[in-house]
C-alpha cells in the first residue's frame, strides 16, 4: 500500500459534481475513489483542511470511516480508484481542499494545469 499522509479525510460528492470539480482544479488532484453503488466520489484531502469544509451536496468523511481498496483496483466491481494513490514507497499527494472548493463554485472557470 502506498504511503498516505497519516492525517487525511475524504470529501464525498455526487459523482458529476466531483468529476466536474476535478476537471477544473488548478492543481493536480490527489487520490479519488469511486463508489458506484452510492454514485459518489471520495476525494482525499488533508484532515486539517477538511475541518472547515462547507459546500452544499458534499460532506467530510473521516479516514477511519472509509475503507480503501488496494491501489491497483481501478475498475468495478465495488469501490475503485479513479485516481489511485502513489506507487510503493512514494508519498501520496492529496487534493488541495481550497482549490477543490473553488472548483466547485458555480461558474468556476479555472482549468487544471497539465
Amino acid at each position: 500500500m502506498p504511503t498516505l499522509l497519516s492525517s487525511w479525510a475524504a470529501i464525498r460528492t455526487p459523482r458529476l459534481l466531483g468529476a466536474q470539480a476535478l476537471a477544473r482544479l488548478r492543481t493536480e488532484p490527489g487520490p479519488t475513489l469511486v463508489h458506484p453503488a452510492e454514485r459518489k466520489l471520495y476525494i482525499l484531502v488533508h484532515a486539517s483542511s477538511a475541518g472547515t469544509w462547507r459546500h452544499a451536496d458534499t460532506e467530510v468523511v473521516p479516514a477511519e470511516l472509509l475503507a480503501l481498496p488496494e491501489p491497483q483496483h481501478v475498475r468495478p466491481p465495488g469501490p475503485y480508484w479513479l485516481i489511485p494513490p502513489g506507487q510503493r514507497g512514494q508519498r501520496t499527494r492529496l487534493t488541495d481542499a481550497a482549490d477543490l472548493r473553488a472548483a466547485m463554485m458555480p461558474h468556476a472557470s479555472c482549468r487544471r494545469h497539465r
